[in-house]
């Protein structure tokens, strides 16, 4: 049965009214003493609120009614994973991120983590390019988030597919939609605390291939001004990885990271050929190269972030040369 809105009104302005008219006339007999003009009022009311019952069941107003006393009594939900309790109508926990078991049917794209997946996306292609670094932190973030919910870790995986090779990627317009929905289902105290999170996760991509990256970087500092995270908070989560991405280059140079690594820069497999790691080489040598990288005019920070992917890529492709015996 379809919900028909306006006929709904319609039909409780026309109990209503029937309902008085029922009243009315009722109080009037008994003060008159059963004064027939009276009793005639009982009988247009009450025909008037009969009619107006039938119009509101006719229209799906039992539905509606339904779903009010359900909103009612389940205001919030439960997340069964951390306990914490929810808006009615929200996909996933505000608290730890993980699925929750509602049978909402909200586009995903128009949930918070919809947004948040989106803008996920656009910064991991800031650059241009989603390393494979960068895919497994957002493929093990899909992962949590899903809590093991295949059909729900698959839809989220379009969303980020449509994000990413998305021709416009207006990063402000969807955080304005993420401050909105947020500001819509969630307390200042949850609000903020998931943004929180979101951040995180932003500058933890920021730093996948071991050097801060300047385009993402750009972009989340844009994403974070707007959401109003403090900088000191944001100033912690940078000297955080920054630090431990700096420990893992000084373990790699001193050789106790595995060969992988230097596959994993230069984009290439364990099991290619000579040739294709050499062509991979350079073509992300050119790409990098700081006489290029000059020519075109671009930002100091760039410049700098580049000469040090160039640097990068060259001691790869050292290690894997001296690892197969290349010449």
């Amino acid at each position: 049965m379809s919900l028909n809105l306006q006929e709904i009104a319609n039909a409780k302005q026309s109990m209503l009214y029937g309902l008085l008219w029922c009243i009315g006339g009722i109080v009037a007999t008994a003060v008159t003493d059963g004064h027939v003009l009276f009793w005639g009022a009982v009988l247009v009311g009450g025909i008037q609120l009969i009619s107006g019952i039938f119009k509101f069941l006719a229209n799906g107003g039992l539905s509606q009614l339904n779903n009010t006393q359900n909103s009612y009594n389940s205001s919030v939900i439960k997340c069964h994973h951390c306990d914490n309790s929810n808006e009615l109508g929200s996909k996933f926990c505000i608290s730890c991120g993980r699925a929750l078991n509602n049978n909402q049917n909200n586009a995903l794209e128009e949930t918070l983590f919809g947004y948040a997946i989106t803008l996920i996306a656009y910064v991991a292609k800031a650059d241009g390019v989603v390393s494979k670094n960068e895919a497994v932190i957002i493929s093990e973030l899909l992962t949590h988030i899903a809590d093991g919910n295949i059909d729900v870790r698959n839809a989220l995986k379009n969303v980020y597919e449509r994000a990413k090779n998305s021709s416009s990627k207006n990063h402000r317009l969807i955080t304005d939609k993420f401050i909105t929905i947020g500001i819509r289902e969630f307390t200042q105290s949850d609000r903020y605390q998931f943004y929180k999170l979101f951040t995180r996760w932003l500058v933890l991509l920021v730093y996948a291939d071991g050097i801060k990256n300047i385009p993402q970087n750009r972009m989340v500092d844009d994403i974070t001004h707007w959401l109003n995270i403090e900088d000191t908070y944001l100033k912690e989560l940078h000297n955080e990885f920054a630090q431990h991405k700096e420990k893992d280059s000084r373990s790699y140079q001193s050789g106790s990271h595995g060969i992988n690594d230097s596959y994993n820069i230069l984009k290439c497999k364990p099991n290619d050929t000579d040739d294709k790691i050499k062509k991979a080489y350079r073509d992300l040598a050119k790409q990098y190269h700081p006489d290029v990288i000059s020519s075109k005019g671009l930002a100091e920070d760039f410049i700098l972030f580049a000469n040090q992917k160039f640097k990068e890529i060259n001691t790869a492709y050292e290690a894997i040369k001296k690892y197969r015996g290349m010449k």
